[in-house]
């Protein structure tokens, strides 16, 4: 599976720390989300070293939400972001960059970019609400901002709000009003709908295994560490997902293997807190010219896993674990 250069989609990864031939991975910027920014910045960098990637710069970006306490979820990966596994390797030091602003390098490199860029968040949407309100001019060269969070009607911090939008609700508000011509929100709603069962990792381990065993080991030793938080709150393991990987996935799908419906989409956020804090309300009968956000509500599963398996064999093969 390859691509020309030329015809590889640009693509900036905001997150809480893919590996694509479809996509050309312009820069990493980390922001707060599962634990704190100086384990997100370094998370990057090992996942980075661990796929054997080189040559993508990481930056350090928001520590906090705009405006309120920072949230976490060691409770499920555990202190580091990324627990469970000692071969996971350390950051590449080359990669991550301290001297550049994270917000001018995302300026920068979606300005120069000759097509138009893919703003990816699958963390909190803090990065991404700084960005534009600090060079609203970067929205001319954006393609779409891609979002991996929210739920309608359902949630995972609260009955009805999903960890990223909890953490910064008022962050993803900012990104609703700004002028991107398009959002695209992928909720709980698709992400929930694609487990990573044992049967699926069995499927991943038969393949992975031949090809670089220390690279497949550090994989179902890092799931396994989320299978037993679930247990621990007494949750099906095998409902673990993909949540980033399948918000990922969406940029390179061919039409009709995801459940696109526009909706008009507002969140709670301001003066609340408890239950309601950052739940995402989508409202499919608003008027057109209402409508702000391309909400993902279903997906073909075979074809994610196929999608998948096969980022899974080239970072199996690119990387330098085993070496």
């Amino acid at each position: 599976m390859s691509a020309d250069s030329n015809t590889k989609i640009p693509i900036w990864l905001d997150c809480d720390p893919e590996f694509h031939p479809k996509l050309n991975l312009l820069g990493i910027s980390a922001v707060h989300g599962n634990t704190s920014i100086e384990n997100t910045f370094k998370n990057a960098s090992r996942v980075l070293n661990a796929c054997g990637v080189s040559d993508v710069k990481v930056y350090k970006g928001a520590h906090k939400p705009l405006i309120r306490t920072r949230e976490d979820a060691a409770h499920i990966h555990g202190e580091t972001g990324l627990d469970g596994s000692d071969i996971l390797p350390g950051p590449d030091v080359s990669l991550l960059e301290h001297k550049v602003n994270c917000f001018e390098a995302m300026r920068d490199a979606i300005l120069s970019s000759p097509q138009p860029v893919v703003l990816a968040a699958v963390g909190p949407l803090t990065n991404i609400a700084i960005l534009v309100m600090t060079y609203p001019e970067v929205t001319s060269n954006v393609r779409e901002v891609l979002i991996m969070g929210g739920g309608i009607g359902t949630g995972n911090v609260t009955a009805v709000a999903e960890f990223n939008i909890y953490a910064d609700p008022e962050a993803l508000q900012v990104v609703l009003q700004a002028e991107f011509r398009k959002v695209v929100m992928v909720p709980l709603n698709c992400t929930c709908l694609s487990n990573y069962t044992k049967e699926i990792q069995q499927r991943f381990t038969d393949m992975a295994s031949k090809i670089n065993p220390t690279f497949t080991q550090m994989i179902n030793e890092l799931t396994g560490f989320v299978r037993k938080s679930y247990i621990g709150y007494g949750l099906d393991p095998n409902m673990i997902s993909w949540h980033d990987a399948i918000a990922i996935a969406h940029v390179v799908a061919p039409e009709g293997k995801y459940e696109d419906v526009d909706m008009k989409v507002t969140c709670v956020y301001g003066n609340c807190s408890g239950v309601a804090q950052g739940e995402t309300i989508g409202d499919r009968r608003a008027p057109e010219n209402e409508k702000n956000c391309t909400v993902v509500m279903g997906m073909d599963t075979e074809h994610f896993w196929t999608e998948m398996f096969e980022a899974w064999r080239l970072a199996a093969m690119s990387s330098k674990l085993s070496q």
